[in-house]
């Protein structure tokens, strides 16, 4: 399994990764100073997450493997568009970007911020990134989550019920034009329960729609494409992202008798492009 790359409606799976380094392009601290009793210190953050890099390296390839890094390469230089990008890992543990699975409002439409909550089977009160839908039954969306057609997704989240309701996750797919295909849904009417959805997606599936109805709490969104829920993390998917530096060669086997003719190690790096909602 490679990392995923490209526009919604054309992810495309590069070469797995032998290193795949991420880090943050700028330190999240940007200051820190001590006061005049050179006792209290005073820390500078920085306003909102700093953008990411990843550096990947292949160990061993043929041409054709890197066929679609270069397609994307092009794609990127003569059409100036963004990229999606998933990580092996993020593919695994969360495709959500991480202000989306920590349910920020700016990601969440018509959501309330929620704070500390209590988890299944624990023994106190802990902090959560939650927030609660409108308790007249309202809808909150989140909009467009772009997906790979033909994969096995699943879906789920931690719902809390508005007294004498039911919580609803709606999860519908979404065609190139726009359009809505299939949709699946599953509730509960109890306290902090996760639900979860497992499904296919058509041939026609660009993205993921998620609507929740009737609930107090909503936390801990997440999407893998695995056949089944995995502990949650936070989302480690990136929805705007360019290709910084095109890939690098270094050729270790030249055999000019074999159809693959070369064999080499590769190295390139994305970078994440930092959008306001």
């Amino acid at each position: 399994m490679g990392g995923l790359l490209g526009p919604a409606g054309g992810l495309k799976e590069i070469k797995c990764a032998s290193r795949l380094d991420v880090a943050p392009a700028a330190d999240t601290v940007l200051q820190v100073a001590s006061g005049l009793d050179y006792e209290t210190e005073w820390v500078q953050l920085r306003a909102g997450r700093p953008p990411r890099t990843w550096t990947v390296d292949v160990g061993s390839a043929e041409p054709a493997d890197m066929d679609v890094l270069a397609e994307l390469e092009e794609w990127q230089r003569l059409d100036r568009t963004l990229f999606v990008y998933y990580s092996e890992a993020a593919q695994l543990d969360n495709l959500l970007d991480p202000e989306a699975s920590l349910m920020r409002p700016g990601r969440w439409v018509g959501v309330q911020r929620g704070g500390s909550s209590i988890e299944p089977d624990a023994t106190g009160p802990v902090f959560m990134h939650s927030a609660s839908g409108p308790p007249d039954g309202g809808w909150v969306h989140l909009l467009d989550v772009p997906v790979p057609y033909w994969r096995t997704v699943t879906a789920s989240m931690l719902l809390s019920a508005y007294e004498g309701q039911t919580a609803r996750l709606v999860v519908t797919e979404v065609g190139i034009d726009g359009t809505d295909g299939p949709s699946r849904e599953v509730s509960t009417s109890g306290v902090r329960e996760r639900v979860t959805t497992t499904f296919r997606t058509s041939g026609e599936t660009v993205a993921l729609r998620f609507a929740v109805q009737g609930a107090v709490t909503i936390a801990r969104p997440q999407v893998t494409l695995t056949d089944g829920p995995r502990d949650w993390v936070p989302g480690q998917g990136c929805r705007h992202a360019v290709l910084v530096a095109p890939a690098g060669e270094a050729v270790q086997l030249a055999i000019p008798e074999r159809s693959w003719g070369r064999r080499s190690s590769y190295g390139w790096s994305i970078r994440e492009v930092r959008r306001p909602d």
